[in-house]
């Protein structure tokens, strides 16, 4: 390194030096994380559960057996600390946190009520309420079906009859449909 005149090459030796002994001594492993996996999940966790995987593909049942013990065995471990240390870091902080937290850790979700969801609805910039929301509804549709012209009857008769009736096999008898839909 010394034999080297320019600093950005000395750096550069003295890094691939350093990168190469870390990939020999600890090697790297590639861990997927998913957004919908819990918390407590841990990488050696998700690797048992790919082996169990692969011995169910293989057939090896006695491993498979013995993994999925395992396996059940770390999972209740991990929970049950992961849940301790969160309880024990809330206990000493904020009540409202806390709660938070717990709402977070049990996936608690508040459902909304049937007045929240109505409450910002607007009409023709003005608010809606729930007690006239149908008959504001039923409004716009008329309003909408204004611009359309009424619709000519004896028209539609006319075409109906310069129609070649429809054949047999276009047929479907009510019990037919529900037979079918019975046996699915």
């Amino acid at each position: 390194m010394y034999l080297i005149n320019d600093c950005r090459q000395q750096a550069d030796f003295i890094y691939d030096h350093i990168n190469a002994a870390i990939e020999v001594t600890v090697p790297t492993s590639i861990v997927k994380v998913s957004t919908s996996d819990r918390p407590w999940i841990t990488p050696y966790f998700k690797t048992l559960i790919s082996k169990r995987g692969k011995a169910f593909a293989h057939g090896e049942i006695a491993k498979y057996r013995s993994i999925r013990n395992r396996v059940n065995r770390i999972r209740k471990s991990l929970k049950k600390q992961f849940f301790l240390d969160k309880v024990q870091k809330l206990k000493s902080g904020n009540p409202s946190q806390w709660w938070k937290n717990m709402k977070s850790n049990c996936r608690f979700s508040r459902q909304p009520s049937a007045s929240d969801c109505f409450q910002k609805i607007l009409y023709q910039s003005k608010p809606v309420n729930s007690c006239s929301l149908a008959r504001t509804i039923n409004q716009h549709l008329s309003e909408v079906t204004t611009y359309i012209p009424v619709l000519d009857q004896s028209r539609l008769d006319s075409l109906r009859n310069s129609l070649s009736p429809l054949p047999a096999c276009c047929n479907v008898e009510i019990d037919e449909v529900w037979a079918l839909l019975k046996t699915k």
